[in-house]
């Protein structure tokens, strides 16, 4: 995407003398296209990186996990010489299977704690958030991974316990110890810093005077244009979102479709499921993967004997299939009108900030919406019109509970089920503003 603003994961640091012990980290497998983890670091705009490597338990393949972080970004004092990754030092003490759930410091009201959680050696979770964000994520963990022959390793303060029983993390014998091993510390991308003189900021400053009066003049021509423009649109489209689902109605039609879906069927097991919305009429599209050995037939009649409905299979391997389920919606009653938009500035910074404290990845780059008359005119409709896409491991319906701009309408989202039984989302919409 062009002139996207994509956010890396912000950290939450612990901080021990000199040194921080970062979590919530924004952990990333490598991409084959790059040679190496600080080439892959650079173009991601990171100031720090850590990474290793795992084999994945059924393909065998040999993977690399990278944790990058930008400096700025991070509430960490000018006297932090070192930087470690807190999830890597508690890896080790989870062993083959387990979590651990611990106090994080918070620059609100609200308590924050952190979550790490191991399947195999192989770090899952790495995440921070609140009471109700943390338990959602370990209930995720517990439901989708199979638990070890000796058990889970367990590790959290006595509010999480459901049952009394608990464990508290040593955390302080972690971060105190005198030496912390070498696979769990960040390395520098780059050891130079840049620095901007006195005669480029003078020229930044001219830019932006010129800069600033030529958007006087801009914004003078727009303002005469866009009473016009108003009256044309109006009278040949109406606005789109008039036809589409606002997110709450979205989120909830495919969080009920997907609810109905087993993460095994005969042997198959959930990889992915789609929701997308077209007006009030939508389509959940589910994959499986055979991992037990099964026949294509097996699969087809036990889906057809659940929903009533012909899956489709990937010939001839006959290892993946899936199956479609209508899902429908409903268009609000009260929709909004072009005047009660959001500017664009007032939007984004909205989005922006809401990323930054969800710990979200988002996209959006603009979209060119005129229309041509019937005499080959081209008109700017009243709005501008935005693709959006954003990526999380927070389930959709917890995750806009904290956010409801009307102005924003997805109507595409992927659950996927990751390595060690991760969860992660992807939804893709629009948004309109002034």
């Amino acid at each position: 995407m062009s002139d996207p603003t994509h956010k890396i994961i912000i950290p939450v640091p612990l901080l021990h003398g000199k040194k921080a012990f970062l979590t919530g980290i924004d952990w990333n497998n490598k991409p084959a296209s790059f040679r190496n983890v600080r080439s892959f670091a650079q173009s991601q705009n990171a100031d720090f990186y850590l990474s290793y490597q795992y084999r994945d338990n059924e393909s065998k393949d040999s993977n690399t996990m990278v944790a990058i972080f930008r400096r700025k970004e991070a509430d960490i004092p000018r006297n932090i010489q070192k930087y470690y990754s807190l999830a890597m030092l508690i890896r080790p003490i989870l062993k083959s299977g387990g979590y651990a759930i611990f106090d994080v410091p918070s620059s609100n009201d609200e308590k924050k704690y952190g979550f790490v959680s191991v399947v195999n050696e192989i770090l899952v979770n790495d995440v921070t958030g609140t009471r109700y964000e943390i338990a959602e994520a370990r209930n995720t963990f517990l439901m989708l991974n199979t638990e070890p022959e000796n058990g889970w390793i367990r590790y959290e303060p006595e509010i999480f316990s459901e049952n009394g029983k608990h464990t508290v993390l040593p955390l302080t014998t972690l971060t105190e110890a005198k030496k912390h091993p070498a696979d769990a510390r960040f390395t520098p991308v780059s050891m130079g810093k840049q620095l901007i003189t006195a005669s480029m900021f003078i020229a930044l400053i001219g830019a932006s005077w010129f800069a600033w009066q030529y958007y006087q003049n801009w914004q003078a021509e727009k303002t005469a244009q866009e009473e016009a423009a108003r009256k044309a649109v109006a009278e040949q489209s109406p606005p789109p979102w008039l036809s589409q689902p606002e997110n709450r109605e979205f989120i909830r039609g495919c969080s009920h479709a997907w609810s109905s879906l087993p993460l095994s069927v005969v042997g198959w097991r959930f990889t992915l499921a789609e929701c997308q919305a077209n007006g009030t009429s939508g389509n959940l599209r589910a994959s499986y993967t055979n991992i037990a050995g099964t026949t294509v037939s097996d699969f087809s009649l036990r889906i057809t004997e659940i929903f009533g409905t012909t899956p489709f299979m990937v010939m001839p391997e006959g290892n993946s299939g899936g199956f479609s389920l209508p899902v429908n919606f409903q268009l609000s009653q009260t929709p909004l009108s072009v005047d009660t938009l959001p500017t664009v500035p007032a939007l984004q910074e909205q989005l922006t900030t809401f990323s930054q404290s969800m710990r979200i990845k988002i996209d959006w780059r603009e979209v060119n919406n005129s229309i041509t008359d019937d005499e080959g005119n081209t008109i700017q409709p009243p709005w501008k019109e935005y693709d959006l896409e954003m990526q999380t491991d927070i389930p959709p319906f917890a995750l806009f509970e904290n956010f409801s701009n009307r102005s924003v309408h997805f109507s595409g989202v992927t659950m996927q089920l990751l390595d060690g039984g991760r969860l992660r989302y992807q939804l893709t919409g629009k948004f309109y503003a002034r």
